[in-house]
């Protein structure tokens, strides 16, 4: 496992962070989205979607790492899948979106991406 840099690093320990952050928003909509959803729910899909996009802008300092396409490829499915939610109009037809089939992408890919980072970041 070669040395990082302290810049690249750093920007592991935050991407980890996004990753674990994301999995607590998918859990809280996934939990209170319904027909009566909270206002905090549309505010958290909100914050979802900034985090995938930090996520994004640091994937050009971890090409290498990653190994070539197949995690950013992932990575691309998920936020295809996230689209979806534009397409469903109704909070339940959003809830089986995310349940059946946002999250567990999500926390397959998530998974995978920490077995690569997590060594990198523990010491």
């Amino acid at each position: 496992m070669p040395e990082l840099e302290d810049t690249h690093h750093q920007i592991l320990m935050e991407y980890n962070k996004v990753l674990d952050v994301l999995s607590e928003g998918f859990g809280y909509l996934a939990e209170n989205i319904s027909q009566e959803a909270p206002p905090e729910a549309q505010r958290i899909f909100l914050d979802i979607l900034h985090a995938f996009e930090r996520l994004s802008k640091s994937h050009e300092y971890l090409t290498d790492l990653f190994g070539g396409g197949n995690l950013l490829d992932d990575f691309r499915e998920i936020i295809l899948l996230l689209s979806e939610w534009f397409h469903r109009p109704t909070n339940s037809e959003k809830r089986e979106l995310l349940v059946k089939s946002v999250i567990p992408c999500y926390e397959n890919w998530k998974n995978r991406v920490q077995q690569i980072v997590r060594p990198y970041i523990i010491h």
